[in-house]
């Protein structure tokens, strides 16, 4: 009767180990999980933004647009030789982009385009940008010489350069997960000398 009573208990306490043991794995994969959830929604939006980003002829000082929504844009130019103004939005947790022709003038043009969505579940982030110590903004124009962050400071053939930060967040069966991101692009067919910090600025301000 004895030998039956601490079989028992033996049995009871490797149940509880086992189940621990298993419910601790289940908590780590969901964690994992949702750390490459939110990876993959920052990289699913930086990669679709490196090839026009890459090639673009001038960006403009981001800022906050439509709504108070952190906006920026850049220029590049089609194979007619036409030049062509995109626009980046970070609005309701999606990064969103659209494009119209930079000969456009009036707000009616650029609102008629459609909006594309990039990636979602991000927002803007919580801190300063440790390289430059600019705000904690989703975009911000950087510089490889972080001394003279100023444009006036820096060679008139300094490309700009684009850099996106961004916090993206999923949900899981145990709660959400936040990761920071960023990604720097440097507009190769740009240059200091030339910047216009205004640049295809008639969509800044249109929904």
């Amino acid at each position: 009767m004895i030998d039956l009573v601490v079989a028992m208990v033996l049995m009871a306490i490797i149940g509880s180990i086992v189940t621990g043991g298993i419910a601790q794995l289940y908590r780590m994969t969901d964690a994992t999980d949702r750390m490459d959830e939110a990876q993959s929604q920052a990289s699913l939006a930086y990669s679709g933004l490196q090839p026009e980003i890459g090639v673009a002829y001038d960006i403009s000082e981001p800022g906050a647009g439509a709504g108070g929504d952190p906006s920026v844009e850049y220029v590049t130019q089609d194979a007619n030789g036409q030049r062509i103004c995109h626009q980046l939005r970070l609005s309701g947790g999606m990064l969103k982009a659209r494009q119209w022709p930079a000969s456009a003038t009036t707000a009616a043009a650029v609102s008629a385009t459609a909006w594309r969505v990039l990636a979602s579940g991000l927002s803007a982030p919580g801190t300063p940008d440790t390289d430059t110590g600019a705000a904690a903004a989703p975009q911000t124009l950087h510089f490889p010489d972080f001394s003279t962050p100023s444009l006036t400071n820096l060679p008139s053939a300094t490309p700009l350069q684009l850099r996106i930060r961004l916090t993206a967040t999923a949900g899981g069966a145990k709660g959400s997960t936040r990761r920071d991101t960023q990604t720097t692009i440097v507009a190769a067919n740009s240059a200091v000398r030339w910047h216009d910090p205004v640049a295809c600025s008639l969509g800044r301000n249109t929904p």
